[in-house]
């Protein structure tokens, strides 16, 4: 793409170099009537310079908005792959076994995305619920293990379920949908998992994006009256899908307009108008099963406004901050006070569930 940009501008350049030492003459011929006669006539327009400096300038500015716009939105739909060679280079955990966890590798249909591969990890009780991770922008199952393992240790679960999302980690996918179609997927992966158990239920926790994919996914399958979800957890969640576009990109210093609002229409026509129809605060309102918010104070990418936003929409929602906090940060920062929160909200479904009350 930087190649491509250098030789436009070059061109550019040249070319109003030409105009301005040529002054560049546009003819045009006009035809007259004159009493019923034709005569052609031929009318020279003349533009200095100056003239043509700025029709170049605003070209160029033009072409390369489009040029970039171009590369945004294909960025966006293909995040850069976590595989097992980057966990692996980054010195992260690449199976459960490097965590002290029990897990055996699966792979889930996800429709139209293809097949991706995930583990189902023993959650060290016998008698509880599934839990489902959905991973954040970027990410991957192998982000995800440090998530297993907490609630692993707590043992508050009978098993915990990660997987690649489409078009990320090691998924067949070729493109990410921008947590459009993700939920979706969701629902396929509950499906596909095998050995239920009787009364067994399911509780999804995601990440940032994966956190707005569980929401969604979570409001359909209540929706739909499905008994098996018993509540959602996630982990420092937006409400709309430009909300960390747009804060990455100043994060970085770059700028925002008109690329991200160019870009939201293409990608919005490409996902079939799905993207602006995501709304995170909309979906938590939708939820028949108590919401755990956990987010940073400080977190600079998803606001934690939007946070409150999601937990004060839900009809059983709690919002857990951690103060001074970043971006998926809170794990890593405050360990103790994160797991607490997380036991905290698995004994409050346990006690949800001797009331009768966990499939509302």
């Amino acid at each position: 793409m930087y190649l491509i940009l250098h030789w436009l501008l070059w061109g550019l350049v040249v070319l109003w170099r030409f105009i301005a030492v040529n002054e560049l003459r546009i003819v045009l011929r006009i035809v007259k009537v004159k009493r019923g006669e034709k005569v052609c006539g031929v009318c020279s327009v003349r533009y200095d310079g100056g003239m043509g400096f700025m029709i170049l300038m605003l070209a160029g500015w033009l072409l390369v908005v489009l040029i970039v716009t171009g590369g945004f939105v294909w960025r966006l739909r293909h995040p850069k792959r976590k595989t097992y060679a980057v966990a692996l280079g980054r010195g992260d955990a690449v199976e459960p076994g490097d965590l002290g966890l029990v897990g055996e590798m699966v792979r889930f249909d996800l429709g139209d995305a293809g097949m991706t591969d995930g583990w189902v990890i023993e959650g060290g009780k016998s008698d509880g619920d599934t839990v489902v991770m959905v991973h954040g922008y970027g990410d991957s199952k192998y982000g995800l293990l440090g998530w297993a393992k907490v609630v692993c240790d707590l043992k508050v679960a009978r098993r915990v379920v990660v997987y690649d999302q489409r078009g990320q980690g090691e998924s067949e996918g070729r493109r990410c949908d921008l947590g459009v179609r993700e939920p979706g997927d969701v629902r396929r992966v509950i499906e596909q998992l095998a050995g239920w158990q009787e009364g067994e239920g399911v509780v999804l926790y995601g990440c940032s994006m994966g956190g707005g994919t569980a929401l969604e996914a979570g409001r359909v399958m209540c929706e739909a009256g499905e008994k098996r979800l018993k509540g959602v957890i996630v982990d420092g969640p937006y409400r709309l899908w430009d909300e960390p576009v747009r804060n990455v990109m100043k994060l970085k210093k770059y700028p925002t307009w008109p690329i991200v609002t160019l870009g939201g229409y293409l990608l919005n026509w490409q996902l079939g108008g799905g993207l602006y129809r995501i709304d995170r605060v909309a979906d938590a309102a939708g939820l028949g099963v108590p919401l755990l918010v956990l987010h940073g104070t400080a977190d600079r990418v998803c606001r934690f406004e939007s946070g409150e936003a999601v937990a004060a929409a839900a009809k059983d929602g709690e919002i857990v901050g951690f103060e001074g906090t970043g971006h998926l940060e809170l794990l890593e920062v405050d360990t103790e006070r994160y797991r607490g929160a997380v036991k905290g909200f698995f004994e409050k479904l346990a006690g949800v569930g001797d009331n009768g009350r966990a499939g509302n």
